[in-house]
């Protein structure tokens, strides 16, 4: 019997980390939509902001 909770132990401790790591991959693997503008309207919006409208993104 205490043999049998050795092997059980051991593959909980090597098998373990593997599923949490993969888990963990799982949930960030998009990336969270954090900003409200694309990177072209926020250098649109700022150069509208400084006044240089002629200025071509």
């Amino acid at each position: 019997m205490p043999f049998l909770i050795l092997i059980l132990v051991l593959l909980a401790l090597t098998i373990g980390p593997s599923l949490w790591v993969q888990a963990v991959i799982r949930r960030y693997r998009e990336p969270a939509n954090r900003y409200p503008r694309t990177g072209g309207q926020t250098a649109r919006h700022l150069l509208d902001t400084l006044g240089l409208r002629h200025v071509i993104t």
